[in-house]
């Protein structure tokens, strides 16, 4: 099936790649369990720029989460 929460999942942290850091931080504020987490980094870190403020922004919300 191909609206899986995994695919939905991955999905939204693909689509965090094609927007700028504002609109990153924003979407990632929005995200809430540790895997959808895990994928966001795991996309910013080895498919998109690795921007910091983005990675900060996922590392704040998992302490929150």
């Amino acid at each position: 099936m191909a609206n899986t929460d995994a695919a939905k999942e991955a999905r939204k942290a693909a689509e965090l790649l094609d927007v700028d850091a504002t609109e990153a931080r924003k979407r990632v504020s929005a995200m809430s369990g540790d895997s959808q987490l895990d994928r966001a980094e795991r996309a910013e870190r080895e498919l998109g720029k690795g921007r910091r403020t983005v990675l900060e922004a996922i590392e704040r919300r998992r302490d929150r989460a």
